[in-house]
C-alpha cells in the first residue's frame, strides 16, 4: 500500500542439500526448469524444488524421488536475499518473520513438514544465520521416512489487520 512506494521482495537461492555429510547438488551445475500457470519447478539432481502460487502464500516444496545412498540428518540450506529484516536464532520449529525496518512484518517464512509417500509427517526445524536459512530433519526421522519424501514449508505475506471497532450511534 502507500506506507510502502517500493516492493519488499524475498528471494531465496538453495545452496545445499546434504544427508550427514553427503551433498546432494551437483556444483556447477544449471537446474532443469519446468514452469505452468501456477508452479515452477527446479531440477536440482536428487532433488526438485518448486514453487506453487496460492491464494495464502507461495508453498515452496522440496521432492525427495528416492532415497540416497547416504545417512545422517537431511539439511536444505538457501540463501536468502531481501531488504527485510529477522533475528539469527538456532534451530526450532518455529516460523520466521521477515519485518521492515519500521518493525511491520511482511513476511512469514512457515515451520516446514516433512511428509513421506505413507502420509507420514515429522516437523522439522528451521535455523538463520547471516543470510542463510537452514531445514533440518533428524537422522531418525529421515530414515524411517519412505520415498518420495515432500519438505513443505509456506511462504506468506503477512497481512496486518486493524483492530475490530465497535460502531457508536447516536440518536439526534
Amino acid at each position: 500500500g502507500n506506507r510502502y512506494p517500493h516492493n519488499l521482495p524475498l528471494a531465496w537461492r538453495t545452496s545445499s542439500v546434504r544427508i550427514g555429510d553427503v551433498e546432494l547438488l551437483v556444483e556447477g551445475r544449471s537446474p532443469v526448469v519446468r514452469t505452468t500457470d501456477w508452479r515452477c519447478e527446479y531440477e536440482l539432481g536428487a532433488v526438485v524444488e518448486a514453487y506453487d502460487l496460492r491464494k495464502d502464500g507461495v508453498e515452496q516444496t522440496f521432492v525427495l524421488a528416492e532415497r540416497p545412498a547416504a545417512a545422517g540428518d537431511l539439511l536444505i540450506t538457501g540463501q536468502v536475499t531481501t531488504g527485510l529484516r529477522t533475528a539469527d536464532r538456532g534451530f526450532a520449529h518455529a516460523p520466521l518473520t521477515f519485518a521492515h525496518a519500521d518493525g511491520t512484518a511482511i513476511v512469514s517464512y512457515g515451520a516446514a513438514t516433512a511428509i513421506d509417500a505413507t502420509g507420514r509427517r515429522w516437523p522439522m526445524d528451521s535455523a538463520f544465520a547471516g543470510g542463510a536459512l537452514t531445514l533440518r530433519l533428524p537422522a531418525a526421522e529421515f530414515a524411517a521416512a519412505s520415498f518420495p519424501l515432500v519438505i513443505d514449508p509456506l511462504l506468506a505475506s503477512v497481512v496486518a489487520r486493524a483492530p475490530k471497532r465497535r460502531l457508536a450511534v447516536r440518536r439526534l
